[in-house]
């Protein structure tokens, strides 16, 4: 199976709004967001310029931001239990450049590691194991909280999983929009050829261990138009079936991660052509002949 997750600035709609604000004044009714439950979730929390303090409550636990620079992730029945009936994950990190007035905070959370990166920058990675606890399992509810007295606002964006394969080719289109985009794509263990068409240019992987970034306009243009920068990474390990991309692009460069590992990076410069500008379209499309689910 070969399953994508879209995930940026506007997505889905989720409670009228895919980035879904928060602050302290509504903690007593609380933001609940559901998804989708399955162990690979993806979300992300603009956090303001001047910093704050905010903490998202899981299921299984919860993630937590605060001094601009310092953070925790809890996770229940973990460890020996000495926390809350749980182990909490303390974490230091550089404070964060502010980037259209706000830092963004994109998680990647499977049943194996929990990462958190901003602007494509992994902060901080915890690798699960079998004393855990319930952050082997999968996140289906997140309630926000503000713990700063300040009038900040926070914002959340969570999505799901769109499953696509070869005989629905073009049928799966996402709009998106924003200088900021994180989506994800799981490929089958026994491989595939698919590829992702935005209205910037396309993004594809191929042969198991091959892909390409394309971006229209870009550099001489001697390649149908733009420039496509081909790459390749060593072949990755299958887990739960599947290998998951998580993508991130922003107006400065374009990254491929599985499992936390940065695979693939492309700086972006004067020559970049439609790659400088934003992702608003996202097109599936699967070219193995096999009767593979994407």
């Amino acid at each position: 199976m070969l399953v994508i997750t879209i995930f940026a600035l506007s997505c889905t709609v989720i409670s009228g709004s895919d980035w879904v604000p928060f602050t302290k004044n509504n903690n007593d009714k609380g933001k609940r967001v559901g998804i989708s439950g399955n162990r690979n979730n993806v979300h992300s929390v603009r956090m303001p310029c001047n910093g704050g303090w905010f903490k998202l409550y899981y299921n299984t636990g919860h993630f937590e931001i605060f001094a601009n620079n310092r953070g925790n992730l809890f996770c229940k029945n973990a460890g020996r239990k000495n926390w809350y009936g749980g182990e909490v994950y303390d974490f230091n990190f550089a404070q964060q450049s502010c980037v259209n007035g706000f830092v963004q905070f994109d998680v990647v959370k499977s049943a194996h590691y929990f990462v958190v990166s901003v602007n494509g920058k992994q902060l901080y990675k915890k690798d699960f194991n079998s004393y855990s606890g319930d952050c082997l399992q999968g996140i289906n509810r997140i309630t926000t909280y503000v713990y700063d007295k300040r009038a900040l606002s926070f914002y959340l964006n969570a999505q799901s999983w769109l499953a696509f394969r070869k005989e629905n080719n073009y049928h799966n289109k996402v709009s998106v929009s924003g200088s900021h985009n994180v989506h994800s794509v799981r490929a089958p263990c026994n491989g595939g050829w698919f590829k992702l068409y935005y209205n910037t240019g396309h993004f594809e992987i191929f042969a198991n261990n091959k892909g390409n970034l394309f971006c229209k306009n870009a550099g001489k243009k001697n390649w149908y138009g733009g420039e496509k920068f081909d790459f390749s990474f060593p072949k990755q390990h299958c887990v739960n079936g599947f290998v998951q991309f998580d993508v991130v692009k922003t107006s400065k460069d374009f990254s491929v991660y599985v499992s936390g590992n940065r695979i693939y990076k492309k700086d972006f410069g004067s020559y970049s052509g439609d790659c400088l500008q934003s992702i608003n379209r996202i097109t599936s499309h699967v070219y193995d002949s096999r009767a593979l689910t994407f």
